[in-house]
């Protein structure tokens, strides 16, 4: 695995087998810059967390936070693929100096296209016309 790209423990790559890996162009994205290092990756080559820059992750990963600093002795940053940080021991980085990134605005627009959707929805009726219209066009086919 000889690169010169820094290396970035990634805890969730489709290679793990978990529903909540990144998506195949996510990873993609990463490698043009990065060496992506999954977790079988370091149970099979330990000597590699002393490589070590960077981790991204999706999903909470608590239980691994404290133990990879320990491990990961030249982590210079962390960064969660989502808006929240509340899975994240956001004291204990800034303790040990390591900076957090997230991405805030991520799905700003989505949501607010969502809630609207939502509002008119909920004051229009659409939804109680939407299940007559169904419920009469599934009977009438019925009695055809």
């Amino acid at each position: 695995m000889a690169t010169n790209k820094p290396r970035i423990f990634v805890n969730c790559l489709s290679e793990e087998g978990t529903n909540s890996a990144f998506h195949p162009e996510g990873e993609h994205i990463l490698q043009k810059d990065f060496a992506l290092v999954s977790s079988r990756i370091l149970e099979a080559k330990p000597e590699l967390w002393d490589a070590i820059e960077g981790s991204v992750t999706w999903v909470p990963w608590e239980p691994e936070q404290r133990g990879l600093l320990e491990k990961a002795r030249n982590l210079k940053v962390v960064c969660t693929l989502g808006v929240v940080i509340d899975h994240l021991d956001m004291e204990y980085w800034s303790n040990n100096g390591i900076p957090v990134g997230h991405c805030p605005t991520a799905v700003t627009g989505a949501t607010a296209d969502l809630a609207f959707t939502l509002i008119l929805t909920a004051v229009s009726g659409v939804k109680r016309g939407t299940e007559f219209f169904v419920l009469t066009t599934v009977c009438d086919h019925m009695y055809m």
